[in-house]
């Protein structure tokens, strides 16, 4: 049967419209001359199995051959480099996978000699195109190595080598972030086990990692001090971090109109230190007393006369509890109050009426809190002093000693005050990056590690199919967004506290003006 002809006002749409494929990033750059379906062996369950690939056979198009990989010049043809076509892994199409072929010719040129020409999809030396690499360095902030490895048919050893090129196109230049650096954070934190350390610097300003480097340090941290310029050292304002005294050192060589911050969070973490080793001294003296009184008790059972001082069922039986809530008080003593639960509200009232001395050090630990949270650095020096003779005068020898450490980074804690500095957008950032790790299963090339630390603790968009999903000013938004969230929920969380709290606790003047405040 003929073919009837179309109605009038029709327009062949494939006819008028261009091909969708000349809208993507590369694609636009390039023609494909062939496309058919072949197979490849692969290696399932310990089985070589067969499966369908799809191969294509591509080339540049005219204006874009014969380009200069470094300088992006038009250069003189040189011939080829390989007989053979070469081949790039490309994202799949619907499930299968997609090989790109072409036989790359090589250049001269002028500036750079004899090189391999510049191709669109190529993403530096990897044999995986660019939009492969941004998606498997999307996902990497996402999934373990071996979930991408099985999503997108890799090896998981080629995952770390994929971020690493994703990163370098992104970020070809990482000295940027170097730049009009006045306020950072430095510290360390784990990467491996067996104590392996990495340092971490982080701009307070643009809230981005700036810096990481294997190991820590005198050597490591003069290594960045280094990498700025003399002109860029004297611009930084503020350096904080915990009370390491070689950030002291650094600090008072390479930074002259800085000011050196002792982070508060690592003050209340020594306290918590100095607290729990002051409890495990007051669970073995309450230990101690418990089983000398169960002795007694035992002994009079047995004689079965009375005395005078007997000891009766109930003072045992008080002696056990006490030891039993000593013994496991260590997280409602460290918890702040708002954030206590009742049972752990129960553990401190009984602290305080059976051991005076354990409820004083506990009663020191919140007073340093509250001092930590003032905002007038020449009323918080007045109260840190009065808290150090204070200390000074405990019972125990650990708040003797944390008197003695805080005394020696007094200056530092109040600079942290003063200037309201502080390294938690920094500790946060270690959470992330020990997450990262952790969901990776560790890193044996510190460099992939490092890639996708930078693409993920800053602002930099990895394009996810290529189309940017959310943009760094979003990022900015959503960051402050939930900034103020959380404060709501705090400043709720301390509200609720003052209502059970009592009034001759250290935190209670603290909740009852910040509770006015909101």
């Amino acid at each position: 049967m003929a073919e009837k002809d179309p109605p009038s006002g029709h327009v062949d749409i494939f006819q008028t419209r261009p091909s969708i494929l000349k809208s993507r990033p590369y694609f636009n750059r390039i023609h494909i001359e062939k496309v058919e379906i072949s197979e490849e062996t692969v290696t399932m369950g310990g089985r070589r199995e067969t499966e369908p690939v799809i191969h294509m056979d591509v080339r540049p198009i005219k204006r874009e051959q014969l380009k200069c990989p470094k300088c992006g010049k038009k250069c003189q043809k040189y011939g080829f480099k390989h007989a053979n076509p070469s081949k790039w892994r490309a994202i799949d199409c619907m499930g299968t996978k997609a090989y790109f072929f072409y036989r790359p010719q090589t250049i001269k040129c002028e500036e750079h000699g004899v090189l391999n020409e510049a191709l669109p999809w190529a993403d530096g030396n990897s044999r995986h195109t660019s939009d492969f690499n941004d998606l498997v360095a999307w996902l990497a902030g996402r999934m373990t190595k071996r979930d991408i490895s099985l999503y997108v048919g890799i090896n998981w050893r080629t995952v770390g080598s994929c971020i690493n090129e994703a990163w370098r196109r992104v970020e070809p230049d990482i000295s940027h972030r170097l730049r009009n650096l006045k306020r950072f954070c430095i510290d360390e934190t784990s990467h491996k086990v067996g104590h392996k350390y990495m340092t971490v610097v982080y701009d307070l300003d643009k809230n981005q990692v700036v810096w990481v480097h294997d190991g820590y340090g005198v050597a490591v941290f003069s290594e960045f001090c280094e990498l700025l310029t003399e002109e860029e050292r004297t611009h930084v304002e503020l350096v904080a971090g915990d009370g390491a005294r070689w950030i002291d050192s650094c600090v008072e060589k390479y930074f002259p109109n800085a000011t050196r911050c002792t982070d508060p969070f690592h003050v209340t973490q020594w306290a918590n230190s100095a607290l729990d080793e002051v409890r495990r001294s007051a669970a073995a003296k309450a230990r101690a007393a418990y089983r000398k009184i169960s002795e007694k008790y035992n002994e009079q059972q047995e004689s079965g006369t009375e005395v005078e001082g007997q000891i009766s069922l109930d003072e045992v039986r008080q002696a056990e509890e006490l030891c039993k809530t000593v013994k496991g008080a260590k997280y409602a003593l460290a918890h702040n109050p708002e954030n206590r639960t009742a049972a752990q509200e129960e553990k401190i009232k009984l602290i305080e009426q059976s051991d005076p001395d354990l409820a004083k050090s506990y009663q020191l630990k919140e007073k340093l809190r509250v001092i930590l949270h003032m905002t007038d650095a020449d009323a918080a020096a007045e109260a840190l002093d009065e808290w150090i003779q204070e200390c000074s005068e405990s019972v125990w020898s650990a708040m003797r000693e944390l008197a003695v450490k805080i005394a020696r980074h007094r200056k530092n804690i109040l600079n942290s005050i003063r200037f309201g500095a502080n390294s938690a957008k920094s500790e946060s950032t270690n959470t992330t990056i020990k997450s990262l790790i952790k969901m990776a299963r560790g890193f044996r090339n510190f460099e992939n590690m490092a890639s996708l630390i930078y693409l993920k603790c800053s602002n930099i968009v990895v394009p996810v199919n290529a189309r940017i999903r959310m943009y760094g000013e979003q990022k900015e938004e959503r960051r402050a967004y939930m900034s103020e969230y959380r404060s709501r929920k705090e400043a709720e969380r301390r509200s609720d506290a003052l209502k059970r709290m009592s009034k001759n606790e250290p935190m209670y003047k603290f909740y009852t003006a910040s509770a006015q405040v909101s």
